[in-house]
């Protein structure tokens, strides 16, 4: 759905479009100036509509517009209600919640004043904070003295203690240099006792070892012959392995030839028994044709059977329908009337009940008979009929047994002929080995007796092996062994000259030693305590300033609240006088539009009642008044449409003051009221048109919303909604 409004204010034409699109409605707007957009968005729109008017939409609605029934909300109002309505239709309620919120933050302002007032030192506790002070300042003087002087004591000490720690130094490496030659000296006499023990052991062992090669040499030769017997017992193993081999492969040829037979033979057989399937198949292909015949004349006899129940049916209501007719005419007699033409029956009753009882007689024995007659033969035939598929069927069934014997055979046939492809295949396979292998000359005796020959020398032979080759890889080692413990030994007696001759150039005094390291110690325990009675002195000074520290800082917090209370007092002196401000605005305004409202409501009022009434009064309570004869009186004296008519007058003094007090330069010439001649009679919307043509001087556009078709005529323009069934639509007239 789209709506668009055009309008103008002095020169500049403006245009406003809102929307709503797809499943979802969505909500767009868009805000035209001399066909620019120059603003687009449902809140865009309506910002660039407040600057444009000068006014909020509330305002609005309150002024240029007046709803359906909103004219008699003024008189049917009274006292503080009527006050707050007539408020809210000038706009005043804004500035009564901005009081509100200035009177909050007022309170709220002076509350946190006066909780931070408790957080306040009092001046008694602040003396005896600053008295406090000044004692810890003289103690942290006294303080910084006695670390100072403690501080030069410890440096003293902490510089004989370094002379005496340097001299400790050099006397503590020639210690350690004498530990550690001491303790190399040691090792490397170990290292030569321990070689020279090594070296008698080794000279032994080699002994021990070329008296075992010695003995090896002598057996050598027994087993000379060993090597080539066993070479000759593999040659034999190999030759052994082939006639194995052979023979069964032999044995295995035989069995398949045996096999390969009986399966020739077993698919000879069931090729035979195959001789008559092309035979059972043509038989039962045709008895499965007569079956089909027989089915197609079975439904046409049931067709038939069908038909001629239908008709036994048709004739067995005409048969009823008729009774039923007897029925009727015996019930009305013959002096009764017809049912369809309404006249007596008199001759024509008997006539009638002749010809209903010959058709019912006629239907009866003659068509009903020949339709049984033809029922019965239908049924006769379906039953031979029956009777000859059923013995076909049992033709077919043993037809169907006869064929899946035959497709059994047939399936053992294709697996017979499978098995004799794969016993060729395996026969095939077994002669080709066969000519590999080849033929073959073994001796069973001379591989026995050689067997045992070398079976019996096995253990003595590998008993040699194992000695020979333990000689191999020792005697080398236990040589080269030898020669390094030797090399070994004049090195260590090298070493432990050339130690012997540095401890003599050391100088290691162990008295001087131990002198210096006392030395040490007593300077270390003066150093220490020195440091303890430092670092003390250190401590309460630390703590002295923390102390001073944390009464500066609460001394500063105090201060920066007396600052914070202070700026609060200001700000809330100054909302005080805003608030009073704000209400000397509001009166000021109350007092200059409450007699212009009354002097734009009595102008009009005079006018739409032709001097009947003088005109309206309205007080500072916006209470409401008609002059009658002089007298002003309240509202409530005067008849409904008189009131109506006031409240016409009222709504459109208000207008122009809210339009006033809207501040714009360019007066908004423009009206809308929404059936306002509801409760009217004739001549008091006579009487309002006058006042409508009398505004029509100070309004270029008056809009009036009605359903009333008799005040057509009074209008320039007219936008007529039309109902019709495919919607409604609006046409300008």
């Amino acid at each position: 759905m789209e709506l668009q409004l055009d309008f103008s204010i002095g020169e500049i034409v403006y245009r406003v479009r809102r929307e709503f699109r797809g499943k979802a409605l969505a909500v767009g707007a868009e805000f035209y100036k001399n066909d620019v957009l120059i603003a687009k968005g449902v809140s865009p729109v309506n910002d660039e509509l407040v600057k444009v008017l000068h006014m909020e939409r509330d305002a609005f609605k309150r002024s240029v517009f007046s709803g359906q029934k909103e004219l008699s909300e003024l008189s049917d109002t009274s006292g503080e209600a009527r006050k707050r309505m007539v408020r809210r239709m000038l706009g005043l309620d804004t500035l009564d919640d901005v009081q509100t919120r200035v009177n909050s933050d007022l309170r709220e302002l002076s509350s946190q004043a006066a909780g931070q007032r408790q957080n306040l030192l009092s001046d008694e506790a602040t003396e005896s904070l600053k008295n406090e002070m000044a004692d810890r300042e003289k103690a942290l003087k006294s303080n910084s003295q006695a670390t100072k002087k403690e501080r030069q004591i410890l440096q003293d000490i902490q510089e004989k203690h370094r002379a005496e720690k340097e001299k400790f130094d050099r006397e503590e490496a020639r210690f350690k240099r004498h530990s550690a030659l001491r303790n190399e000296l040691g090792q490397a006499e170990e290292r030569r006792t321990g070689l020279i023990l090594q070296q008698e052991n080794l000279r032994k062992k080699e002994g021990e070892l070329q008296l075992q090669k010695t003995k090896l040499d002598e057996m050598r030769v027994e087993f000379s012959g060993y090597e080539t017997d066993k070479k000759m017992l593999d040659t034999l193993e190999h030759e052994r392995s082939r006639h194995i081999n052979r023979e069964a492969r032999l044995a295995k040829i035989n069995e398949t030839k045996e096999q390969l037979g009986v399966s020739i033979l077993k698919i000879k057989t069931l090729a035979e028994q195959l001789a008559g399937r092309s035979v059972v198949e043509m038989a039962l292909n045709e008895k499965q044709k007569i079956i089909a015949d027989l089915e197609l004349e079975i439904k046409a006899k049931l067709e038939d059977h069908r038909k001629i129940e239908k008709q036994i049916g048709g004739i067995q209501s005409g048969i009823r329908e008729r009774e039923q007719k007897l029925e009727s005419l015996r019930a009305l007699g013959n002096e009764g009337n017809c049912p369809t033409c309404l006249q007596p029956l008199f001759d024509g009753y008997d006539r009638a009940l002749a010809e209903l009882s010959n058709e019912i007689n006629s239907l009866q024995t003659k068509q009903l008979q020949d339709f049984d007659v033809q029922k019965k033969e239908v049924v006769e035939a379906g039953k031979v009929l029956r009777e000859q598929q059923d013995a076909v069927r049992n033709e077919v069934g043993k037809l169907l047994q006869e064929q899946t014997r035959l497709a059994e055979i047939v399936r053992q046939q294709s697996s017979e002929e499978s098995q004799q492809r794969l016993l060729e295949a395996r026969l095939t396979a077994d002669e080709t080995i066969l000519r590999e292998i080849g033929e073959v000359n073994f001796d069973e005796a001379a591989y026995l007796g050689l067997k045992a020959k070398l079976t019996a020398m096995e253990p003595r032979y590998r008993e040699f092996l194992s000695q020979e080759n333990y000689l191999t890889r020792e005697l080398p080692a236990t040589l080269s062994a030898l020669k390094n413990a030797e090399s070994g030994i004049s090195d260590a007696l090298q070493k432990i000259a050339a130690l012997t001759a540095e401890l003599a150039t050391i100088g290691y005094d162990e008295d001087a030693y131990n002198l210096a390291k006392q030395a040490v110690a007593n300077f270390t325990e003066a150093f220490q305590a020195q440091t303890e009675t430092f670092r003390a002195l250190e401590k309460t000074g630390l703590e002295l300033l923390n102390e001073q520290s944390k009464s500066t800082e609460r001394l500063r917090n105090n201060e920066r609240i007396l600052a914070q209370i202070s700026d609060k007092l200001e700000e809330v002196e100054l909302l005080r006088r805003l608030t009073e401000m704000l209400g000397l605005f509001k009166t000021e305004i109350l007092e200059k539009i409450s007699p212009g409202i009354s002097r734009e409501a009595s102008d009009l009022f005079s006018r739409i009642t032709k001097g009947k009434y003088e005109g309206i009064r309205v007080d500072e309570n916006f209470d409401f008044a008609i002059t009658d004869g002089g007298v002003f009186y309240p509202i409530e004296r005067f008849s409904g449409g008189e009131v109506d008519l006031a409240n016409f007058c009222l709504r459109i003094a208000i207008t122009k003051a809210i339009m006033e007090l809207s501040g714009s330069g360019q007066q908004l010439e423009f009206l809308a009221f929404d059936e306002i001649f509801g409760s009217q009679d004739e001549e008091r919307r006579m009487e309002m048109m006058l006042a409508l043509n009398y505004l029509q001087e100070q309004f270029r556009q008056i809009y009036i919303v009605s359903h009333i078709d008799s005040l057509k005529d009074f209008f320039p323009h007219l936008l007529e909604v039309q109902f019709a069934a495919e919607g409604s639509t609006a046409v300008w007239r």
